[in-house]
C-alpha cells in the first residue's frame, strides 16, 4: 500500500518525502491504509533504485535539504499494475 500511495501522489506532482508524509498524515492513511509514515523513505529509496521514480532536485528549506522526486514512465506503468492488483485483491 505504501508504494501505491507514494506513486499515486507523485503522479499528481513532484514532491519530497516530507511532502508525501504530510499528505498521508492529512488523509489519515496510517489508520485506513495501514501505512506507517516512517516507511515512506524506504519506499522512495526502493522505487528510485527500481527506476519508478527519479530525483529531480534538492530544495534548501532553512537548515534542511529536501530531495524532490517525480514519477517516471516506468513508474506510471507500475502504478497502474499496483492499482489493478489492489482492486483484484479487494474484490
Amino acid at each position: 500500500m505504501t508504494r501505491l500511495l507514494v506513486l499515486g501522489l507523485l503522479d499528481e506532482r513532484p514532491m519530497s518525502g516530507y511532502d508525501i508524509q504530510q499528505m498521508i498524515r492529512g488523509a489519515d492513511a496510517e489508520r485506513w491504509g495501514g501505512v506507517l509514515v516512517g516507511s515512506i523513505y524506504h519506499a522512495l529509496k526502493k522505487l528510485e533504485q527500481e527506476k519508478h521514480i527519479a530525483l529531480i532536485g534538492v530544495e534548501q528549506t532553512g537548515h534542511r535539504q529536501k530531495a524532490v522526486y517525480k514519477i517516471t514512465d516506468q513508474g506510471k506503468k507500475h502504478l497502474q499494475s499496483l492499482i489493478l492488483d489492489s482492486l483484484c485483491a479487494s474484490s
